[in-house]
């Protein structure tokens, strides 16, 4: 009787190692989704959740005459973002390489901005891009934004000290 419950019971534990150690096709792992690819997992809802708003017309007209695609420096203008959380994204491209700037509203108390114009600072965020070039269109876009004297601030925007979330913390 003895030998028959332990081999009723051996039965058992192969039965379960063998369906939770066996393969099965639940979807990719957010490593195998990594390597084709794709965004982990778990930063996907994120992104969507903070992705920033398209530019409106407010945000435009600060950057005329430029829009996506029109070419500052060589660098190709990809994305102009409405503003987030007090902040104006700006993304160009150039030979696969990529310069998110930002714009807010300039302020004493805030870091010693790459660009400046009398009212905005623009920041850039770090890259592959050397600091000097980034710098220099960051400097070509504050010329812009310059000509632009007379257009009010977009309804949103902030200074870098007061601006809240990085939009670009989330790989936006």
């Amino acid at each position: 009787m003895k030998e028959r419950i332990l081999a009723m019971g051996t039965l058992a534990a192969v039965a379960l190692g063998a369906f939770f150690f066996s393969p099965r096709n639940d979807g990719p792992t957010p490593r195998e989704d990594a390597w084709q690819g794709g965004p982990p997992a778990h930063s996907a809802a994120r992104r969507a959740r903070t992705a920033p708003p398209p530019a409106g017309p407010s945000e435009a007209a600060l950057l005329a005459p430029l829009a996506v695609g029109d070419e500052l420096s060589e660098w190709e203008l990809k994305f102009i973002g409405g503003v987030q959380e007090g902040r104006l994204p700006v993304v160009f491209a150039k030979d696969g390489r990529v310069v998110r700037l930002e714009v807010v509203l300039a302020s004493a108390d805030a870091p010693e901005p790459p660009a400046a114009t009398r009212r905005f600072h623009i920041y850039y965020r770090a890259s592959d891009v050397p600091p000097d070039e980034a710098g220099g269109l960051a400097r070509e876009l504050a010329g812009v934004i310059a000509k632009n004297g007379s257009v009010p601030p977009p309804a949103g925007m902030k200074t870098y000290e007061d601006a809240g979330h990085d939009p670009w913390a989330e790989g936006i």
